[in-house]
């Protein structure tokens, strides 16, 4: 059965955009894996745990591990929790939200590196929400023995009550330590 000249157009059309669409299903799962690949971490990387020990400091412990107990308390050491990198996260979602869907849109045009650099924006913008909620101070205050301590460790501090105080910061190390990671299959994307 042969076609006719209109019917072979016809066909020809049809094929012409099937494989069109096609190549937009092929550019969604590209994109789709691209965006997979990637993961925005935001906290204490490996590289960042080492702190430098306060006077009379005995043992070994990291920013990492510092962070942990203060986000969940250890009723063992009488510290109570002061959750700052959830909420702070949490909090800052209206502001890195759009930076996730600009990546996708971006992986879904095949702009991976606009992809990424809207994946480092995000990181940064929450990484700073949890330092903001940290310095801005998470109740319960300090108690007075942990004022009294820090005095004593800092006689130039003008902290004369736990209101003067805030808590989560006394050497910044920690502080300092909270960042973002852009990760590719696992590995750091640098910034």
């Amino acid at each position: 059965m042969a076609l006719s000249a209109a019917g072979a157009k016809r066909a020809a059309a049809a094929l012409k955009k099937f494989e069109a669409e096609a190549k937009r299903v092929n550019d969604l799962v590209s994109a789709l894996t691209a965006l997979t690949q990637h993961q925005v971490l935001v906290g204490i990387p490996a590289e960042k745990t080492k702190r430098k020990k306060k006077e009379g400091e005995t043992g070994e412990i990291n920013n990492a591990t510092l962070l942990y107990i203060h986000e969940h308390g250890s009723p063992a050491q009488n510290i109570p929790a002061r959750p700052s990198l959830r909420p702070g996260i949490a909090q800052s979602r209206s502001q890195w939200v759009p930076h996730l869907r600009a990546a996708a849109a971006a992986a879904g045009e095949g702009n991976m590196a606009k992809m990424e650099k809207e994946f480092h924006r995000a990181g940064l913008i929450a990484s700073t929400a949890v330092k903001k909620r940290i310095v801005g101070g998470i109740p319960p205050p300090l108690s007075p023995y942990t004022v009294a301590l820090r005095r004593a460790r800092h006689p130039s501090r003008k902290a004369t009550s736990p209101r003067h105080t805030t808590p989560l910061v006394d050497t910044a190390q920690m502080l300092n330590a909270i960042t973002y990671v852009v990760q590719k299959n696992g590995k750091p994307l640098k910034k």
